[in-house]
């Protein structure tokens, strides 16, 4: 009992004095809140604990519990929700901005076409290098450093060196059609994985968080750190809030592991096949 209680009293003077350190620095209000309900539900956390101070050196503890902080305050199943219908809208715009970008370059070409053969001109922008030096009008940096050796190359080379307006539209269909969306971060990927929106989205953001800080270079927690099941499942019952009834233990945790270890290993399969395929 002795050494629990030095384990928990260790781990809340972490909570506390991060705690402090934001309230003087007026920052995270959210992880504050956090730590508040980590405080008052320290009894269900005595034993994850005991485990982490047992497994890890105190400035990995304390690597451990600022990662478990910033993923339960900031990526809660809300944002990562959130997150899940910001893809779903890129990949709508990949295609709308594609389609778009197709009938511009269509009808720029048909304006050029009766500049050319009608008997009306307009003053539209026919070099690329005049819509450049329009959309950087208010951009001082260009005026000053750019300016002046495009407008060289403009004059040294002539058109037939240069994209048309309609081409550089063309590339901009291509480049929305063809471009590739992929998390940022392996948190982001983690915790969108599942299709829908499920409360399991930030355990698997807490996992992405901790193999994401394996790759860093001031990595202190050490590849060989394995947390239980339980303990997975207290750290999520806790940073959702979850009540009694709502609360997973450790073979809930087993089980959603195996799931998406055997989703994982499929991913990985049809990737290797289309690699073969292609």
């Amino acid at each position: 009992m002795t050494q629990r209680l030095s384990a928990a009293a260790r781990c809340e003077e972490i909570l506390r004095k991060e705690r402090a350190y934001n309230v003087d620095h007026d920052i995270r209000p959210s992880e504050n809140r956090l730590i508040d309900r980590m405080l008052a539900r320290g009894v269900e956390l005595h034993a994850l604990y005991e485990e982490v101070w047992d497994k890890l050196e105190p400035e990995a503890v304390e690597r451990f519990l600022s990662i478990t902080l910033d993923v339960g305050a900031n990526w809660h199943p809300t944002f990562l929700s959130g997150a899940r219908q910001a893809r779903c809208r890129q990949l709508e715009l990949r295609s709308e901005i594609s389609e778009l970008a197709n009938k511009l370059a269509v009808r720029l070409r048909e304006r050029t076409e009766l500049d050319e053969y009608s008997g009306f001109r307009t003053n539209s922008a026919y070099h690329i290098v005049d819509l450049i030096e329009r959309a950087s009008e208010s951009n001082g940096h260009f005026s000053l450093f750019l300016q002046r050796p495009l407008s060289a190359l403009r004059h040294s080379y002539d058109l037939k060196y240069w994209p048309s307006v309609a081409g550089v539209v063309d590339a901009i269909a291509v480049d929305a059609l063809v471009v590739d969306i992929n998390p940022a971060e392996a948190i982001t990927e983690a915790g969108t994985r599942s299709r829908k929106r499920s409360k399991a989205d930030s355990f698997r953001a807490l996992q992405g968080a901790l193999e994401e800080d394996r790759r860093s270079s001031q990595y202190l927690i050490g590849s060989d750190f394995r947390l239980s099941d339980e303990g997975w499942a207290t750290i999520r019952n806790v940073m959702l809030d979850l009540d009694p009834d709502e609360q997973a233990d450790g073979p809930y945790i087993k089980r959603l592991r195996q799931r998406d270890r055997h989703a994982n290993r499929n991913e990985a399969s049809i990737r290797t096949c289309k690699r073969k395929q292609g």
